[in-house]
């Protein structure tokens, strides 16, 4: 079993234990919500608008990866993905969100 097999099936205990659940392309998915409230993100040129909510899943869970601009429903909100990175195991898919209004 390698590294990255084991770090999924980590995850899916621990996610599972956490209960939150985000919807994308009408399929819910189970995640971790890291952080709430709004970030700003510093770069050249002084303060980037940053997220309002990142959410920690598993890429085993996707046979296609969401983009940055798409639409997800987490807690009867709509939020709008910012940014996609995955670890450095490549088994979890960190999500940045802010709110579709933005």
């Amino acid at each position: 079993m390698s590294l990255a097999d084991i770090h999924d099936a980590d995850m899916a205990r621990i996610i599972a234990d956490a209960g939150n659940v985000f919807t994308w392309q009408d399929t819910e998915y189970a995640c971790i919500i890291s952080t709430l409230g709004t970030t700003k993100d510093l770069d050249e040129g002084g303060f980037m608008d940053g997220f309002d909510m990142t959410l920690s899943t598993r890429t085993s869970l996707f046979s296609a990866f969401l983009e940055v601009g798409d639409l997800v429903t987490v807690n009867e909100g709509t939020y709008r993905v910012v940014r996609v990175r995955k670890n450095f195991t490549g088994t979890i898919l960190l999500l940045s969100l802010q709110t579709k209004e933005k």
